[in-house]
């Protein structure tokens, strides 16, 4: 008796659509700060540790109704206060739907943060009215 082995060849998924770009997610934000300011106790503390510059980087996940729906640390700014501020931050942020094909569809995307502050400048001195 004879055997015959079929083999059944699939093709292979196509590929997933090409990821947006930053800036074209950039473009559909419509709501809430984009400037996010330590507060007056995180500066303070950021000012103690000696550094001038903070960077951060968070993936943000945005659902088809333009709703952040997570937020994930990519890089901390070193500041856990910081961090969490600026977590809390962006879950408020809103943004047009990202349309594939004519329809909305979730997209993530990645948004870096840069603090930078300087000391506060000694008092000037003001010369003796005398």
């Amino acid at each position: 008796m004879l055997l015959r082995r079929i083999i059944y060849r699939r093709e292979p998924p196509p590929p997933p659509p090409p990821l947006p770009a930053p800036a074209a997610i950039e473009a559909l934000h419509i709501a809430e700060n984009k400037l996010i300011v330590p507060d007056d106790v995180t500066k303070a503390d950021i000012m103690m540790s000696g550094k001038s510059r903070l960077i951060g980087s968070f993936k943000l996940c945005i659902s088809t109704s333009g709703h952040v729906s997570n937020v994930t640390l990519l890089k901390s700014t070193e500041s856990p206060s910081y961090d969490e501020e600026l977590r809390k931050e962006l879950l408020q942020w809103r943004y047009r739907p990202f349309i594939v094909d004519g329809r909305p569809a979730p997209v993530c995307t990645a948004v870096r943060f840069i603090c930078s502050q300087q000391d506060p400048d000694p008092p000037a001195s003001h010369p003796d009215p005398r």
